[in-house]
């Protein structure tokens, strides 16, 4: 990977925390979060270490993005919006095919896993736009 590859790599985690940071507040679906996990509704803002939190999620990006940009090389060409979306479509099901389980197992409540999936979904739809955009596109 070369360094516009990493410099896309991080632009695109940081746009990936940036919808997370949207999609999880209170006024998107973090209130229904909380009442999924059966805890009062309160704001990201009362986690106990969210310094650490957004660390560790944006080390984890970081990662993610490296290994999809991987992939993409690997593929060769993704020349439109619709294969990004079925890109982002596919690794959220076989995410959710393989986290399901854990619901089961573990008596999760099942809507977390359907308000993560639209998370992943938006996440990684975001994630590969841009990551294509920096191999391809630009």
């Amino acid at each position: 990977m070369n360094i516009a590859g990493i410099v896309y790599v991080v632009i695109s985690s940081f746009f990936g925390q940036l919808v997370g940071m949207v999609y999880y507040s209170p006024q998107c679906i973090g209130g229904l979060k909380f009442k999924a996990l059966n805890e009062k509704s309160k704001p990201d803002a009362e986690c106990t270490h969210p310094t650490t939190a957004f660390v560790r999620s944006f080390l984890a990006g970081v990662l993610e993005a490296g290994l999809i940009y991987h992939v993409l090389e690997i593929i060769g060409s993704v020349s439109t919006f619709q294969q990004v979306l079925l890109g982002a479509v596919y690794l959220t099901l076989f995410h959710a095919v393989i986290e399901a389980p854990h619901y089961g197992f573990e008596n999760r409540n099942i809507q977390l896993l359907f308000i993560h999936m639209g998370y992943h979904l938006l996440h990684l739809f975001v994630v590969i736009t841009v990551l294509v955009y920096g191999l391809y596109w630009s």
